[in-house]
């Protein structure tokens, strides 16, 4: 199902423009063993912006709606819903995977994901 949903997400021609501090739901698939999978038949989830690498690649964390424990998570409220920022699951993707945005993290939010991430690599 995966490969299929896949072959259509890479022939996605319509790049989507992107910034940092944006979230938007992506196809993100199906992945191995504890990395984090999307949700559904389209393997959906929402993904924050951390840094721009060009204009079709950056730096992602995904993001879950339940709050978590842990060294590689950031509970936060976002659009009124609580959640975490799976930071343990940063990775690259590209822009064919968004499919819509879900808004954009307030500065200070977003400055405290990028510091634990910054702290996980050291």
């Amino acid at each position: 199902m995966w490969n299929s949903c896949k072959k259509l997400v890479d022939r996605r021609f319509n790049k989507k423009v992107f910034s940092e501090r944006d979230v938007f739901f992506m196809n993100i698939g199906l992945n191995v063993g504890f990395e984090q999978n999307g949700k559904g038949n389209s393997f959906i989830r929402p993904v924050l912006v951390v840094k721009k690498l060009s204009k079709n690649l950056f730096i992602g964390v995904p993001l879950t709606s339940k709050n978590r424990v842990g060294s590689f998570f950031v509970n936060f409220e976002f659009k009124g819903k609580s959640g975490a920022a799976i930071v343990g699951q940063v990775r690259v993707f590209d822009s064919k995977r968004i499919l819509y945005s879900y808004g954009r993290l307030p500065t200070y939010k977003f400055n405290i994901i990028k510091e634990k991430l910054i702290d996980l690599i050291q």
